[in-house]
């Protein structure tokens, strides 16, 4: 048979003692155990009518009550004590080893430290087999206490009913047995006597897509966000709803995906407008360059959703003009601001020696990508044309071009005539001759000529005349030499006449 020991703090529940049980021993409903309780109390039974081991002593105390009696605090060990009657072989409590471990097997955990009830020297583990836990009822020392003993040995069952149901604390927390009652122990994320309230988080505005388990927003809610395109999570794109009432982050929000921010081009403009922030999804940005430069790329660019603008940004580069040669026989000197033959560059022309330019000296580029005149030539200076024109002849060589600068003039005269200035004359890089043309005139004049002739004849004869006299002369004198040499050797001759002496003193003068 059986006996119950009933507890109970609060009026409807109760119990009876031990000896009340053995007179209610004989009911339908527990005709093995002869118990009694009330639904909602927790009571202690135990059996008496034969003792067990420690499995079969938790089967009995399974099959018609709870479970072998789990220890709740120091004042149910002194109730137990005083009701429970003595046994030679005591009684089993639901603590065994497992694992090496003192454990509570009615739920499973380990018994602590603070809990700890054995008895002096206990556990001792005695023949190395003690794996179950025994209860002193009255013993003469060590009342209440436990000890280690080998679970084979027979002792009875004590069980009790609980006052937990499947039903107890919403199933939301776990059931605490207490004398006659029991109390809530909410798991987290409820509240109440029976944890029937669960803890609610603060409603997520917009909503996202959400699973309520609980109720709108409360515990174990599960909250997951996503963006529109064009958008990004700032945050952790799933919170779930904390036993604290508290997310498990702060909501994050969706900020527009960024594109790489783009800078004004040289020589340009950069005109955005933006919808959701500064180079981000949906900005456009639209690019213009300044006179005399030409934008190459879009006018137009977007950012997209990937944070990829649409195109890569255009530049701004300077409108080119066609470019320029230097022109044959001359030279070009150019100042480039903005890169070869383009936009306000200038260009100066000058010709070598002997050329002259034909054109502009200094040509500009304009913002229309043209020069603001033709390129000049370089063209050879010239000199005025010479003609030969008899009696004078003229033989001309041209290394570039018929009388212009280089040219070479030689000249002479036909028969019968002389050449009157420079025999050669060569064209100068100033467009002059070296010296002037010459001139071919006739050898002397007919009259010049006839008077030569008469002057040469005068001459002749004045000649001829001089050297008759001087013959005459000299022949007198011979003659007045003979003449002398006669009187001279002729005494009568008149010596001392003055003709005489005159005629000696002309000799000796002529």
């Amino acid at each position: 048979m059986g006996s119950t020991v009933g507890l109970r703090s609060s009026p409807r529940a109760w119990g009876c003692g031990w000896n009340v049980a053995r007179l209610l021993c004989f009911a339908a409903i527990c005709w093995v155990l002869g118990t009694q309780m009330e639904v909602g109390a927790w009571t202690y039974h135990y059996g008496n009518k034969s003792d067990y081991s420690w499995e079969l002593a938790r089967n009995f105390c399974r099959s018609f009550y709870t479970d072998l009696v789990a220890i709740q605090n120091q004042g149910e060990i002194v109730y137990l004590n005083n009701v429970l009657p003595r046994h030679r072989t005591y009684y089993w409590i639901g603590i065994r080893k497992i694992n090496n471990v003192w454990t509570w097997v009615g739920t499973n955990k380990a018994l602590t430290k603070e809990a700890e009830n054995w008895a002096n020297k206990e556990p001792n583990n005695k023949g190395k087999n003690q794996d179950c836990v025994e209860i002193y009822i009255k013993r003469d020392h060590d009342a209440g206490r436990w000890n280690d003993e080998n679970c084979q040995k027979k002792k009875r069952a004590l069980c009790y009913q609980a006052s937990c149901q499947r039903s107890s604390c919403s199933q939301r927390g776990e059931c605490v047995e207490t004398i006659g009652n029991y109390s809530c122990d909410c798991y987290p994320g409820f509240y109440g006597p029976e944890c029937e309230h669960v803890v609610r988080c603060k409603n997520l505005d917009p909503r996202p897509d959400c699973s309520h388990p609980l109720g709108e927003f409360s515990y174990n809610s599960t909250c997951k966000f996503q963006c529109q395109e064009g958008f990004e999570l700032q945050g952790l794109d799933t919170l779930q709803c904390l036993a604290s009432g508290n997310w498990t982050a702060a909501a994050p929000e969706c900020t527009a995906v960024k594109c790489p921010a783009l800078a004004t081009p040289g020589r340009g403009q950069l005109n955005c407008t933006h919808w959701h922030g500064d180079f981000t999804y949906n900005s456009t940005c639209t690019f213009s360059c300044e006179m005399g430069f030409v934008r190459n790329g879009s006018e137009t660019l977007a950012c997209t959703a990937l944070g990829q603008w649409t195109v890569r940004p255009p530049l701004c580069e300077a409108i080119k003009c066609p470019v320029l040669d230097s022109p044959g026989r001359g030279r070009l000197n150019c100042t480039h601001w903005h890169g070869d033959f383009t936009y306000n560059s200038t260009c100066a022309f000058s010709c070598e020696t002997g050329f002259v330019r034909n054109g502009s000296e200094t040509l500009e580029c304009t913002a229309l990508g043209q020069w603001t005149g033709h390129p000049p030539r370089c063209e050879v200076m010239r000199c005025p044309k010479l003609r030969d024109l008899e009696p004078i002849l003229m033989n001309c060589s041209h290394p570039l071009e018929s009388f212009s600068y280089g040219s070479v003039c030689r000249f002479r005269c036909t028969q019968g005539y002389f050449l009157n200035g420079t025999s050669r004359v060569q064209c100068q890089p100033d467009g002059h001759w070296s010296d002037k043309m010459p001139a071919c005139q006739e050898e002397a004049a007919p009259y010049f000529k006839q008077v030569l002739l008469y002057m040469g004849g005068g001459a002749v004869a004045l000649v001829a005349l001089l050297l008759t006299g001087m013959f005459i002369a000299l022949l007198i004198k011979r003659l007045s030499n003979k003449e002398e040499e006669k009187t001279l050797l002729n005494p009568t001759s008149n010596l001392g006449a003055p003709g005489v002496f005159t005629n000696a003193a002309f000799d000796s003068n002529f």
